[in-house]
């Protein structure tokens, strides 16, 4: 089979393929592969949400089955302390050294090829940053969707101000499979999965309201693990584990970013995408209206149309999921297909609500406007060369 073009005719599927990390601790992922000898290049998505979960895997974008038939061999691991991974679970604590490590085994199974590329978004898409700032010699290429740069401006924290709310829901709502874990007797885990439920479901009636806003006492009932404390949501030293900026010259290899108009970690993908090009690396960024969790052509009342969809075929090499799995094929075999024949940025302009190419972010001809003091607008720049004087 030529495993850059043929398309299998079935998968193979391997549940809780082991992975030990160098500390001894016992991961474990679902390996996909297509049907034959290989060798095949391999995608790697780590996830904190269940890897035998069907909703996290449509949210990332790709069924593994189907990436499996187009000749890769994908790899989903639950990460350290979730669902069937071994270890302590400690949000983003070991993503570093963890992603490395199952780099590494990924590399190594059966009918690879040696080449790894990462998948995921979100959380998924930090692990790809965290792995890939380990430089592991078989990582290729990353596709960070929807994450964050700067937890500071956009996970935990916004221009200083806490986010109480994706804090503690986030928090509680990872604590269900935390709880399973923790040794107890049947009679006491029901009544703790109750209290969890009840608070969870009354997070925005009461929860958010506890006081002192640092201290939420919805926290303390429950003492689920968190990103960060959220006394020290602002404290740069207490964020460190999860922060991308300031490192991204430690990633030398290439990089697809996709955000949302609409979403909480637009700035990051940007951010990684302009300091990564700005590095020499190769960096491409596609901007669709999309929330954090919705990427349909709809956001409240206002319809974009079908192919403002992320699943519609409105990029050159189709859907979103062909753009990213060309992107990898392009960088992990030694198919000389041009990666992609559009420019490398790609995004929606709403309003005339259609798909644009562009040759760099921000744009070069793009006009920034001000109020000055006869109480006009004007622009104040031309293009990026700089500012426009006023009378």
């Amino acid at each position: 089979m030529n495993a850059d073009t043929d398309a299998a005719t079935s998968v193979q599927v391997e549940f809780d393929a082991p992975a030990q990390m160098r500390d001894g601790v016992v991961l474990r992922a679902d390996v996909y592969r297509p049907a034959g000898e290989g060798p095949w290049p391999t995608l790697v998505v780590r996830t904190p949400y269940n890897k035998s979960g069907a909703a996290d895997n449509v949210w990332n974008g790709f069924s593994p089955t189907e990436v499996a038939r187009r000749g890769f061999i994908m790899v989903i691991q639950d990460v350290r302390g979730r669902y069937a991974s071994d270890g302590d679970w400690e949000p983003l604590q070991h993503e570093g050294e963890d992603g490395a490590d199952t780099i590494a085994w990924a590399a190594q199974l059966p009918g690879s090829t040696g080449r790894v590329g990462m998948l995921g978004g979100s959380y998924c898409g930090n692990t790809q940053w965290q792995a890939a700032l380990q430089q592991p010699p078989a990582l290729k290429a990353i596709t960070p969707l929807m994450t964050w740069t700067e937890p500071r401006e956009a996970l935990v924290a916004r221009g200083g101000a806490t986010q109480i709310s994706v804090i503690a829901s986030w928090s509680l709502a990872a604590g269900f499979d935390w709880l399973s874990r923790q040794g107890l007797s049947g009679e006491e885990l029901t009544a703790r999965v109750a209290a969890l439920v009840e608070d969870f479901d009354s997070l925005e009636k009461d929860g958010y309201w506890g006081l002192p806003a640092t201290e939420l006492a919805v926290l303390r009932r429950h003492r689920t693990p968190v990103f960060v404390d959220p006394s020290e949501a602002n404290d740069v030293e207490a964020t460190q584990h999860m922060r991308v900026a300031g490192s991204h010259s430690r990633v030398q290899i290439p990089s697809l970013h996709t955000g949302g108009w609409f979403d909480t970690c637009l700035q990051g993908n940007i951010d990684s995408y302009t300091t990564m090009r700005d590095l020499g690396q190769e960096s491409r960024l596609i901007i669709g209206p999309w929330t954090h969790v919705d990427f349909g052509p709809r956001v409240g009342a206002q319809d974009f149309g079908i192919m403002s969809s992320r699943d519609a075929g409105a990029h050159p090499n189709g859907r979103w999921s062909d753009e990213v799995l060309a992107f990898l094929r392009g960088h992990l075999t030694d198919d000389e297909t041009p990666v992609s024949t559009s420019a490398p940025v790609r995004i929606f302009v709403m309003g005339r609500n259609q798909w644009r190419d562009e040759e760099t972010w921000p744009l070069q001809r793009a006009k920034n406007w001000a109020l000055v003091p006869a109480g006009q607008w004007r622009p104040q720049h031309d293009d990026a060369t700089g500012p426009r004087r006023s009378e």
